[in-house]
């Protein structure tokens, strides 16, 4: 900053005939001989004093700080430009991510129903076993739906930065007002620092400026991982396509084992329980065509739904009840509505109606109960046992037209286990192997991924 202790001050003659351009220089202070202008007119009797000041004083630079300070956020203002046409791009490939995902998962459902049909035609052993491709599949599917949440996200954040950028750009363009708006208010010639009528204005802008630049770079870093996340997704799309094609490349082929299931005879493990128990697998015998044919006779029923995984179930308690048993979340799932026969039979079993019995004066007082467990005796509810065995209810009670409502669910999976060593009595010993037999059966099936384990959930709705 230039220094001086010299100036000059105009001093015009004060009298009737003065002109106003000499009355409006009288007294004004010029700290360089430049600056002087020409007097205004012939014969003008205004002199210009020199004066030498023993100290020195600091020439004001508000001027120069108000120009920076319009020039940095006029630059703040085009950048903000710039990056609401890239937040608007980055919002349309959003877009367009969630038509090739939705397009990509209905690929890999579709190969993934195929290999679950391929699989069942072959055993472990087989050279054409497809095991590995299945499981590979699986993972996709998961990793798919994992990437299309992560694109739901990024859309949200880039929506919500949209906004947030456009409210600054407004706020920032009032601010630029306010600078333009004091410029034109300052004096136009230099002065001293200490006589500065704008400076502490100025100092306040600059201030606010720097705050401004600051919330700007936020929004810019925003915005450039926005950008970065948005790419990384339009990658793995790309990825995920070239596998798809890849996988509709691997040639299914038949074998003998295409006859495996057959030379099983699951069917007389049913069959024998029947005449023994005296009663037709209504529950059980779905449960496990659902589990072989990889639930196609549950799309065929206009009582059920076959959902993709608990993601498709809209009760979000419902939900959570499910992922407290910690059922896989992309396991698939069927839902029976209440005029299933499956929910009818599952109704009129002796331990759902016994706890009806024991419970009735509660439930009319609508005492809530959340959660509670069933366990199906096998010689009381045989077709149940087979299908269930152990499972949840959930909320039962007593709706306000008099319905007894609840639903009851379960996860179709299978463990080994061993016959019970003791069983009494004929209809035991002849029914406990069989069960076991079967249960074990449906273990191993699973294991080779020839049974499908799925989630089931039956609706239960009866006039009380």
């Amino acid at each position: 900053m230039t220094k001086t202790n010299e100036y000059w001050i105009w001093k015009s003659e004060k009298e009737k005939n003065t002109c106003e351009k000499c009355k409006s220089l009288d007294g004004k202070i010029f700290y360089s001989e430049d600056e002087i202008p020409e007097k205004p007119h012939p014969n003008c009797k205004c002199e210009v004093v020199k004066v030498v000041s023993e100290e020195k004083y600091e020439k004001c630079d508000c001027k120069e700080l108000l120009n920076k300070t319009q020039n940095a956020v006029e630059n703040i203002i085009a950048e903000t430009k710039t990056y609401l046409g890239t937040i608007q791009e980055i919002n349309t490939d959003c877009e367009i991510n969630k038509e090739s995902l939705r397009d990509l998962l209905n690929k890999a459902y579709v190969i993934k129903d195929e290999y679950e049909n391929e699989l069942a035609k072959h055993l472990k052993t087989c050279a054409n076993n497809k095991d590995e491709e299945y499981k590979e599949i699986t993972q996709k599917i998961i990793d798919f739906e994992k990437l299309k949440k992560e694109n739901e996200t990024n859309s949200a954040k880039i929506y919500e930065l949209n906004k947030n950028f456009q409210n600054f750009d407004k706020e920032t363009r009032v601010h630029l007002v306010d600078i333009q708006q004091l410029k034109e208010y300052s004096a136009d010639t230099p002065h001293k620092k200490d006589e500065c009528k704008i400076l502490e204005d100025v100092l306040d802008l600059q201030t606010k400026t720097k705050l401004v630049n600051s919330q700007f770079q936020d929004y810019k870093k925003q915005a450039e991982m926005a950008n970065l996340k948005n790419k990384n997704i339009q990658n793995a799309i790309n990825s995920g396509n070239s596998y798809i094609k890849v996988l509709n490349n691997i040639p299914k082929i038949k074998c003998k084992c295409s006859n495996f299931l057959l030379n099983l005879k699951i069917d007389s493990f049913y069959s024998t329980g029947a005449n023994t128990i005296g009663k037709k697998p209504v529950i059980s015998g779905d449960c496990l065509q659902n589990a072989l044919n990889w639930l196609e006779p549950a799309k065929k029923n206009k009582d059920a739904k076959v959902l993709n995984s608990i993601d498709d179930i809209k009760n979000k308690n419902l939900k959570n009840a499910l992922d407290k048993i910690k059922m896989p979340k992309y396991t698939r799932g069927i839902v029976y509505n209440s005029n299933s026969k499956q929910s009818k039979n599952l109704l009129k079993t002796k331990e759902v109606q016994k706890f009806l019995s024991e419970n009735m004066k509660a439930l009319k007082e609508n005492k809530k109960f959340e959660i509670q467990d069933l366990e199906f005796n096998p010689f009381k509810d045989w077709d149940a046992y087979l299908a269930l065995q152990k499972c949840k209810m959930y909320n039962p009670h007593i709706t306000k037209d008099g319905y007894f409502e609840a639903m009851i669910y379960d996860y179709y999976d299978f463990e080994h286990r061993e016959p019970d060593p003791n069983a009494k009595g004929v209809i035991d010993k002849i029914f406990n192997p069989l069960a076991t037999k079967v249960n074990n059966w449906g273990h191993r099936m699973q294991e080779r991924k020839l049974l499908e384990n799925y989630f089931v959930i039956y609706h239960i709705r009866e006039k009380i």
